[in-house]
């Protein structure tokens, strides 16, 4: 007899399953345990000497229909495929060249493990909940959409993903922070821990600088409005994330302020933002605004052993398609060299500055 987790109470076995099965069947790990209902199924798939194991647990993000996060991706006829790559096939040369400069984003295979250490076992929500430092209370959001709002809560990591609503915690640090020694301890002392796995040498990167920073980011039920920021390298360690994207560039053809402003929810902050989730947006409204901007976009799934770059001001939204997943975003010289791609300057995080004109040399005669 199938025994049911109270968080997933009514959703039928088949649902459940074809829901893991569809998010994680190809996330580079060698066993993918479809663990929705208290039950084991599991699925080999060998992936070169990679051996370890991937929960997805599903959740409801409607209790009364019973329904887990949406997979996608929405088909309005504006959907482009984001271009994949093989970490093997990048240098440092090539992903500046094709992607940095020219502000294009790109999903890279075989990236966590090439960037970190102890991929997938050490990365794992288990792992981490036992890991050095994982006593120390961490700052948390839960009712907040925005993940960068003020902290709500302090909890351990275990109690982060033992919350049965949605609790994340987003916390990012410079690199000198992370490689100092503290005199006394500190909750970012967590964060070192898993910084420190951070190869010395990999395939696509460039050299660091202090200030770059670190973000372990562990979600239980988690997500993120649309928004832009800017560039990052977003890497998924555990889990299944689910994306939308927009070239910031797109909303030209509109009155670029209203349909960015618009897009991004950018009223939607502090108590605006209570209670409002990325579930929602992405269940009941990203349709209708796809559709009443009629600009392009790109919706894929993010899996374990996966990473992102994320252009300059590219909007995104995000929901995890897993009740448990783990990242790392990592922004800096480390990831772009400093480099601001052309005409990106007019972006901000809540506001858009108005195109000018180069070549109109008017000027007032007073």
């Amino acid at each position: 007899m199938t025994t049911f987790n109270d968080d997933v109470r009514g959703i039928s076995e088949h649902t459940a399953l074809e829901h893991a099965r569809e998010v994680l069947e190809d996330s580079e790990v060698a066993r993918v345990s479809f663990n929705l209902l208290q039950k084991e199924n599991k699925l080999s798939r060998p992936v070169g000497k990679k051996q370890a194991e991937q929960h997805c647990q599903t959740y409801l993000i409607n209790e009364e229909v019973k329904k887990p996060p949406p997979r996608g991706p929405l088909e309005t006829g504006l959907r482009r495929e984001i271009e994949r790559m093989d970490v093997t096939r990048l240098t440092p040369e090539i992903f500046f060249k094709w992607y940095v400069h020219l502000n294009r984003p790109v999903l890279i295979s075989g990236a966590s493990h090439d960037l970190f250490e102890g991929f997938p076992d050490q990365w794992t929500p288990g792992a981490l909940s036992k890991s050095e430092h994982s006593d120390l209370k961490q700052p948390v959001v839960q009712q907040q959409a925005r993940v960068i709002d003020k902290a709500e809560d302090e909890l351990t990591i275990k109690e982060i993903f033992d919350q049965k609503g949605r609790t994340v915690l987003f916390e990012k640090y410079e690199f000198d922070v992370l490689q100092s020694e503290p005199a006394e301890p500190q909750n970012w002392m967590y964060q070192q821990t898993y910084f420190q796995k951070l190869r010395s040498t990999n395939t696509f990167l460039n050299s660091s600088h202090g200030s770059d920073t670190f973000n372990l980011h562990v979600s239980n039920q988690g997500g993120a409005l649309p928004h832009s920021h800017s560039p990052t390298l977003n890497l998924c360690m555990y889990g299944a994330k689910r994306w939308i994207m927009v070239d910031p560039f797109e909303y030209t053809g509109l009155n670029v302020t209203d349909g960015r402003e618009t897009f991004e929810m950018m009223e939607v902050w502090g108590s605006a933002a209570e209670g409002a989730t990325s579930q929602a947006w992405f269940d009941e409204k990203a349709v209708e605004d796809l559709n009443r901007l009629r600009i392009t976009y790109y919706d894929f799934i993010l899996k374990a052993g996966e990473a992102v770059y994320i252009p300059n001001f590219w909007t995104h939204a995000t929901m995890d398609l897993c009740r448990e997943t783990v990242g790392v975003e990592l922004k800096g010289h480390l990831v772009t060299s400093d480099w601001v791609a052309e005409g990106t300057t007019r972006f901000q995080p809540l506001f858009t500055w108005p195109l000018t004109d180069p070549y109109n040399l008017s000027h007032d005669p007073q």
